[in-house]
């Protein structure tokens, strides 16, 4: 077990031999503040929209180098904002609200991106970008590389949801729960101190 995934466990008291995933409540604040604790200096957010969890991830650690990665930009696969003027809106928002951090916006696509990364490179990867089930997978698959052992592999939107009326697909807990599976990944965690759980596990 790696000294990250023990100060977890014992920070929050938690029974590894429970049912996975194991459910505990906890913020996305409260889990920026934990990548903080673990010291955590090299990270990534896929989709960052606005800019504002990932401020939130710099707030609570100010050594913290982000790569704050998203095209913000209207493609036939993204079908939950369509209107290219508020996508434009969102990113000129996020390089405002970022500007002061040490945060390195990269407005490419998350499997362009990806490839100018090297293995082990990052303390943690946040993925929140297309929820659909091909991008949710290759976003865990190709990113969980770029992850440094004792790293934590995370993201948003822990649920299954589709909206006929917007055609808008959420595959995160599908995928998530058929990737660990598939990987013997244990132990992995659910946060739910919002409407949104969002998932983690520490790399092996």
């Amino acid at each position: 077990m790696s000294e990250e995934l023990d100060y977890i466990i014992r920070k929050f008291n938690l029974d590894t031999s429970s049912r996975m995933p194991i459910r505990f409540p906890l913020k996305r604040s409260e889990f920026a503040r934990l990548l903080a604790e673990l010291s955590y200096d090299k990270g990534a957010e896929i989709g960052v929209w606005k800019g504002i969890y990932a401020e939130k991830m710099c707030k609570a650690n100010p050594n913290l180098t982000l790569h704050a990665i998203d095209p913000w930009t209207n493609y036939s696969e993204y079908t939950e904002v369509r209107d290219q003027n508020r996508i434009h809106e969102a990113y000129l928002e996020a390089v405002e609200r970022l500007a002061q951090y040490k945060c390195r916006i990269v407005k490419m696509f998350s499997m362009e991106a990806v490839k100018s990364f090297e293995y082990d490179s990052l303390d943690f990867v946040y993925i929140d970008g297309n929820h659909d089930f091909r991008h949710v997978t290759d976003d865990i698959d190709e990113w969980g590389k770029i992850v440094r052992s004792g790293g934590i592999i995370a993201g948003h939107d822990f649920k299954r949801h589709k909206d006929q009326k917007k055609r808008f697909n959420c595959h995160v807990k599908d995928v998530v729960s058929a990737y660990t599976y598939a990987h013997r990944i244990k132990p992995w965690f659910v946060i739910f101190g919002e409407s949104n759980p969002s998932w983690f596990w520490v790399k092996k």
